[in-house]
């Protein structure tokens, strides 16, 4: 693929990871800790917290080891996007 469409993609990548991980602790703040852990959601609030854990967690590795210029990725971790998807279907449940 091209490096420019790479980059644009790891950058819109990196700006999903931020803002969910922005929702995340507004979440934290506006609802606390206890009701976080004690709601009704909380299969969702779980696997809301998971998926901006390997979001984070996935940044940072590109980072630390291939560098912030470098296209490559992690197989593992990668696969977890697809996981990402299930938080669409919050949208969805009624």
């Amino acid at each position: 693929a091209d490096y420019s469409v790479v980059r644009t993609l790891e950058s819109i990548q990196h700006l999903f990871a931020l803002f969910f991980a922005v929702e995340m602790m507004i979440r934290f703040t506006a609802e606390g800790c206890a009701y976080f852990y004690t709601s009704p959601n909380l299969a969702w609030n779980y696997l809301d917290f998971s998926l901006v854990a390997v979001s984070i967690v996935e940044v940072f590795s590109q980072f630390l080891v291939a560098g912030p210029n470098s296209a490559a990725s992690f197989d593992t971790v990668a696969n977890m996007r697809v996981i990402r998807i299930i938080r669409v279907t919050r949208l969805l449940r009624i």
